[in-house]
């Protein structure tokens, strides 16, 4: 059996919201009254673990915390188990016990179920499905179907503002994920060099380059006009400000956590389909180790590599490379994919981020900065597989771009056939 997850978005009545938000709270107010007593503990030189306070807890909830009855046990048992691992992540770096943080109240929470307590109902002469949850009359409308048919192990319901969502986890067959696996196992044994970029999103050793749809830029724009609209609206300015929020305000708010969620499915939807093309097409695929945390504190470059979503493309080629058997590559932090001359392998080191073009001294080739990258790469992961691999011609060229269109993929066709003569002619 495999584990496979699937998100959904819901959508609960007011009653139903109202319950939802009591499991936010009472996951919230167990988790902090844990931490108070961890570090209540620890000034007083003793030690418990996340699984004694659980104990602690239960002991005590009938006669001081009888408001937790009102919603599933998991709101209040799943805190203990993620405060043992911030406990644990704590003793792995200092080794000695320190303060824990309380966690606060936000727009942005979530709480576990598991999935004995979980039923998803289809109610008759309708299509549409339903999870029912402990302690709730009717059950939550799903918008859309499930697409698995295997056991529900847990869910975890989660909200931005007022949108909620449900991820399940489910236990599937090996002969139900092969029927998943078969659109992206067509193997072809055909190698990729991959260079993620700030000009273009993805670079391809092909060549081929995709760049971010235009919806992301445009809903980007729109994002600072609502900002703004917010920011004008009356709420509390400093953190000892009594004045009240302004229903405007929380409109306005809501408006824009609309806007942010928008920007977020769009990038989603890019990165999803972008790593089923590239690992439907390629068998052997190679990217760069990029250093993204470091990478953020160039605030000229931090807004374009944010929106790229460099580490989750790389994470999600990866995976899907691994789910179908297919072999991906990571190169080395310190291979200088972009300072190698690709046709001669010459070292240029005094080439700069703002040039675009790489200009070699040794054989005078003038080509794109990232498609030389790219290049190189498709070298390394070469020398790294040790074998040959199929050759990409220009009818492979064309159905890959067939492909990325039935997608509706930004991507880029400029001198596609100029670029595949030089690419061959190496």
């Amino acid at each position: 059996m495999k584990q496979i997850s699937q998100k959904i978005k819901i959508e609960p009545n007011n009653i139903q919201k109202t319950y939802l938000n009591k499991c936010f709270g009472c996951k919230r107010f167990a988790y902090n009254w844990g931490v108070e007593q961890y570090n209540e503990n620890i000034k007083k030189g003793m030690f418990k673990n996340g699984y004694d306070l659980k104990k602690q807890f239960n002991s005590l909830k009938r006669e001081k915390f009888p408001f937790v009855y009102d919603v599933t046990k998991y709101a209040t048992q799943q805190p203990f188990i993620h405060l043992n691992k911030a406990i644990k992540d704590t003793l792995k770096k200092g080794g000695k016990p320190i303060e824990l943080a309380f966690k606060k109240k936000s727009n942005n929470e979530s709480f576990y179920i598991g999935g004995d307590q979980i039923k998803i109902v289809t109610k008759p002469h309708s299509n549409k499905q339903y999870i029912k949850i402990p302690l709730l009359d009717k059950p939550i409308k799903l918008t859309e179907k499930i697409k698995y048919d295997g056991k529900i192990l847990s869910c975890t319901i989660s909200h931005i503002y007022s949108i909620y969502f449900v991820s399940f986890t489910f236990a599937i067959s090996e002969e139900e994920l092969l029927n998943k696996k078969a659109k992206l196992a067509i193997f072809k044994e055909k190698a990729l060099g991959i260079d993620l970029g700030v000009k273009s999103a993805l670079t391809l050793s092909v060549p081929f380059s995709i760049h971010l749809p235009e919806g992301i830029k445009r809903e980007s724009k729109k994002l600072i006009k609502l900002s703004r609209q917010l920011d004008r609206k009356i709420h509390p300015r400093t953190k000892g400000d009594q004045t009240k929020k302004s229903k405007n305000y929380l409109k306005a708010s809501f408006r824009l956590a609309k806007k942010h969620l928008r920007i977020l499915n769009m990038k989603t939807d890019f990165i999803e389909k972008v790593s089923s093309v590239i690992v439907k097409n390629f068998d052997f695929i190679c990217m760069e180790d990029l250093n993204v945390k470091g990478m953020l504190k160039n605030h000229h470059l931090a807004r374009a590599i944010s929106e790229v979503s460099f580490y989750k493309l790389k994470e999600k080629i990866h995976s899907k490379c691994d789910m179908v058997g297919k072999y991906f590559l990571s190169a080395d932090r310190f291979f200088a994919s972009t300072k190698i001359c690709s046709n001669c392998g010459n070292y240029n080191s005094q080439i700069k981020l703002s040039d675009r073009k790489f200009i070699c001294d040794n054989c005078n080739i003038t080509i794109d900065r990232d498609f030389n990258a790219a290049i190189n790469l498709y070298n390394y992961l070469i020398k790294k597989v040790g074998r040959v691999t199929a050759e990409f011609t220009l009818a492979d060229l064309t159905a890959l771009i067939k492909d990325f269109d039935v997608n509706r993929l930004s991507t880029s066709k400029v001198e596609t056939r100029n670029q595949h003569n030089f690419y061959i002619n190496l």
